[in-house]
């Protein structure tokens, strides 16, 4: 899985990997199939709590998960492939905090 991935594709090629269909993942991830083709093709951003039962089902880090959801200016994603390990998780944090002011 490449870093400068969006989360669509990344999510498509994760499907494809395991030949699972958009309705099988759509029942796993308690979503209907056609929100999941959404997301695949950059149509729709996954909520938080989504992205993280998806990183769940494929067994994948959900911080990254978060990241890629969301529209990330290139200087973030330029510090975020030099820090791949802690990026993603500072960056969250620190929206976070900024929501909370």
């Amino acid at each position: 899985m490449k870093n400068e991935e969006p989360f669509g594709k990344m999510l498509k090629k994760l499907r494809n990997d395991r030949n699972w269909t958009l309705r099988y993942l759509g029942e796993k991830a308690g979503v209907k199939y056609a929100y999941l083709s959404q997301l695949e093709t950059g149509q729709a951003k996954p909520s938080e709590q989504l992205a993280r039962k998806l990183a769940r089902i494929f067994g994948k880090d959900p911080e990254e998960f978060i990241f890629r959801a969301r529209d990330i200016p290139k200087v973030i994603d330029e510090l975020k492939k030099k820090y791949p390990k802690t990026a993603p998780a500072f960056f969250r944090k620190a929206a976070e905090e900024g929501e909370e002011k």
